[in-house]
């Protein structure tokens, strides 16, 4: 098992290494990426829990103007006035903080490098903890073809990770508390649990870079009560710590920390969120817009305030408007529910292409009088990669799907380690489809199907090798 571990490393390594410099331009996701830039560069002046906005959009405005991604290192060279402000409640300082604290330690000038090779890193161990989870569950074989799943296809699916972003935080959080579960599950000695705690406590730290999934430990620990081998005293002292670490390390803290910075314990942040996610039915009678610079015209024309994009007072608002509309007309949310889960259905995760090498035209035969050969004939590139596109995304994600439902059929006994390991994915789903869906969140949750998917190669592997065995007696 050495040896394919060493393997599974070597070739995560190349993989993201190639994938780096094939995004390096790839600017798709530098909106989010700039936000903690620009957390790093205030922390990293002394300004903490602030950023600058003249810097900000100087930058912003020239990646967008040049569809080119503008690295940290160069920030130095824009425009600034000099005065700093709150950033918005909907982020955290989390990875911000980390470039600028490893910028300080390791070399004393603004970079990204050194936080991005620790992402790397956290991407890697949550990975390789992950296939030890399939390893305890099927074995080694399928856990190996886990691993090379994840790094030879599911790269493409998730681009983000070849950027500095914090997005990739989350399969820590997911991966170290799945691990823990079945340490507690398949281990019963005094190392075993002290792992355990510190999993629980790493996978809660983490939150501070990325607290999306933070209502991933309340929803999943309920099934602990689940596992008939252990007993009650520890399943309940196990179910407590779950719930108990995160909430002190990441809860209570987060409350005072907008007590802190905002003036307020909870500030809202799905507010625009669920305001946002209300508006993927155009021409709706409510005023909601599927847009983030919908936000602002909004509140100004509503409440005739001139709030700043995304302060707790905004989120507020938002809020509340959005739960009238639904306490009124449930039927509207309702269809926006079904619209989200059809947009899951149609596009639940999708290659995103480097920079020259993406799609130039869409294909959209509603609006051409083409028949399909008629634009793959005038279109033949953009045909060819979005048709790869969608059976590479379709085969990876419904596949995964039927071939968990099928395992978790066939493998009775082991049907809570096979719930436990596509919990991620289940965890994604409630989450998105009540408030919002967009691809991006759902590829953190997506790739666990790496496991059923390498359950049924190894299967199909073994049939193979029968059929060649038996034909060969019968010659």
């Amino acid at each position: 098992m050495r040896g394919k571990i060493l393997f599974l490393i070597i070739a995560f390594l190349v993989v993201r290494m190639c994938t780096i410099l094939l995004y390096k331009d790839t600017s798709y996701y530098y909106g989010m990426v700039a936000n903690q830039f620009s957390i790093a560069e205030a922390a990293f002046n002394g300004h903490e829990f602030s950023y600058e906005p003249v810097l900000s959009i100087a930058v912003r405005n020239d990646a967008n103007s040049t569809g080119s991604y503008i690295p940290l290192e160069k920030w130095k060279d824009y425009p600034r006035s000099g005065q700093y402000k709150t950033f918005p409640a909907k982020d955290l300082p989390g990875y911000g903080y980390l470039i600028s604290f490893t910028s300080k330690l390791f070399g004393g000038e603004l970079t990204s490098r050194y936080a991005f090779a620790i992402q790397i890193l956290l991407e890697l161990v949550a990975l390789l903890l992950f296939c030890y989870c399939v390893y305890l569950a099927f074995g080694e074989r399928i856990a190996f073809i886990s691993g090379m799943l994840y790094i030879i296809g599911y790269p493409f699916i998730w681009p983000i990770a070849s950027q500095p972003m914090r997005d990739i935080f989350v399969l820590g959080v997911y991966s170290f508390y799945v691990t823990a579960f079945f340490l507690f599950r398949q281990k019963n000695n005094i190392l075993s649990y002290l792992i355990i705690v510190a999993l629980v406590s790493m996978a809660s730290m983490l939150l501070w870079v990325r607290p999306s999934g933070y209502y991933f430990f309340f929803l999943i620990a309920p099934t602990i009560l689940l596992v008939r081998d252990k007993g009650l005293l520890s399943r309940m002292g196990f179910l407590s710590l779950t719930i108990l670490l995160p909430l002190l390390i990441f809860g209570i803290q987060h409350k005072q920390f907008n007590l802190k910075h905002y003036g307020v314990k909870n500030t809202h942040f799905l507010g625009a969120s669920m305001w946002e996610g209300m508006g993927n039915i155009k021409d709706n009678p409510y005023g909601f817009v599927y847009n983030d610079a919908a936000l602002v015209p909004f509140v100004k024309e509503h409440y005739g305030l001139d709030l700043e994009y995304l302060t707790p007072e905004m989120n507020r608002l938002l809020f509340e408007y959005s739960l009238e509309v639904i306490k009124e007309d449930p039927a509207y949310y309702l269809k926006t529910v079904l619209r989200r889960c059809k947009n899951i259905s149609t596009r639940p995760v999708s290659i995103v292409y480097p920079k020259g090498l993406e799609p130039k035209e869409t294909i959209d035969l509603s609006e051409t009088n083409l028949s399909v050969f008629g634009y793959a004939k005038k279109h033949p590139q953009a045909f060819i990669l979005k048709v790869f596109s969608r059976i590479f995304a379709f085969s990876f994600f419904y596949g995964g799907v039927i071939l968990t439902l099928l395992l978790f059929m066939r493998e009775k006994p082991k049907r809570l380690d096979i719930l436990i390991l596509i919990s991620p994915l289940i965890y994604t789903l409630a989450t998105q489809i009540p408030v919002r869906f967009e691809g991006r969140y759902l590829a953190t949750g997506a790739w666990v199907l790496i496991a059923p998917l390498a359950f049924y190669i190894e299967v199909l592997i073994q049939r193979i090798k029968s059929r060649k065995e038996r034909s060969a007696k019968v010659e």
